[in-house]
This record gives C-alpha cells, structure tokens and sequence, in this order.
C-alpha cells in the first residue's frame, strides 16, 4: 500500500508522527510512506534528517508559499501519484474537544 501523509511544519510534528510511522511499517511490511510538509528550505533539512534517522518514510519532501515555482512542480509531481491512503495529522485540544489551527 502506499500512504501519503501531511506533517505540521514544526521538528515536535514531525517526532509526534514517528511512531505511526514505525507501527505502518509494522503492519504493511510493503508500505511506501511519503511526507509532505509546509516548510522553508532551511528547517526542511532538521525535520527530514529527524525522520530519515528513523527509517520509517520513503520519501519526504516539502511545499512553500514563499516558492511558487517549487510548489507548482511539488503539486504537478503528487497530481500523477496514487496513494492508497492520505492522513492528515491535526491536534485536538483535549478540554473542549477542538481543533487546534496551526498558520
């Protein structure tokens, strides 16, 4: 199977998903898991070294607001891909049962 799965943008997001990742794996020893993220170039490289010192992700790569001619071929590249399965990740505040935003 293959997932793709969206990441906040911060280093805690991406160590808060490792151990879905890791259990994916587990579970569909033939999983392709792609990341994909809001981010800038430069704390891109801290979050995919995290998550490539795990070795759960296939892939992992990133879409900027910022770099409209790298989001564009980021978009044309996924709009060819099947993937089996999407998750997003998103936090809920436990107290009153919400969505937490994150801009």
């Amino acid at each position: 199977m293959k997932y793709i799965i969206y990441c906040n943008p911060g280093i805690g997001d991406a160590a808060i998903i490792m151990p879905a990742l890791q259990l994916i794996k587990e579970k569909d020893g033939k999983a392709f898991i792609k990341i994909i993220m809001l981010s800038d170039k430069d704390t891109f490289k801290s979050k995919k070294d995290l998550l490539e010192l795990q070795g759960a992700a296939d892939a992992i790569d990133y879409y900027n607001k910022l770099e409209p001619i790298r989001t564009i071929r980021f978009i044309c590249k996924l709009g060819w891909k099947k993937y089996d399965y999407g998750i997003y990740v998103n936090y809920v505040d436990i107290k009153n049962g919400t969505k937490v935003p994150y801009y």
